[in-house]
């Protein structure tokens, strides 16, 4: 599962390769005048509360309670420069197969359950996936000098059903 997170942030350092400095900060109607670097500096946000999280025993993890960084919002360069570290990061880092307790804050109220690092390892990837899905529908929309490989923003389900279909039609 690591190595998929580190993937999938491969992924996004390429699209942060290609936009301008301009581009992702200018505010886009489309993501209610919001730039599209606030797409990822909610996902990059997401790894940093899990692993400042997973650095401490008994530590709680909480989302909603991350703290924000608009640099990465609005800077580019510190966004790649943070792509960069997460990956070595997940990359040298043991990460424990361990038990967590995620806290969030619902609509019913604060609610506390019991997940584990590769939950949570897993629910990156799907969360990173969904953001590079805005990511891409935005920038073909503005930006269409980027470039995107097929799978950027296309679920692993998506892609692997796709894949059984194809291959289900050329048996006819």
């Amino acid at each position: 599962m690591i190595q998929q997170n580190v993937s999938i942030l491969a992924q996004l350092q390429t699209f942060l390769t290609q936009i301008s400095p301009q581009d992702y900060s200018r505010p886009l109607p489309l993501l209610q005048a919001q730039p599209i670097g606030r797409q990822v500096r909610h996902c990059l946000e997401f790894y940093i509360c899990f692993l400042e999280s997973i650095s401490k025993p008994n530590a709680l993890l909480s989302y909603d309670k991350r703290k924000r960084d608009l640099r990465l919002e609005t800077i580019l360069e510190e966004a790649q420069a943070q792509v960069l570290f997460l990956q070595k990061q997940l990359q040298k880092q043991q990460i424990p197969l361990v038990e967590l307790i995620l806290e969030s804050d619902a609509p019913q109220g604060k609610m506390r359950l019991v997940s584990s690092t590769e939950r949570e390892l897993l629910y990156l990837l799907e969360h990173t996936v969904h953001h590079l899905a805005i990511l891409r529908l935005s920038a073909q929309c503005y930006f269409p000098y980027i470039e995107f490989a097929g799978d950027f923003g296309v679920a692993y389900a998506t892609q692997k059903n796709e894949a059984e279909s194809n291959a289900s039609k050329s048996n006819c």
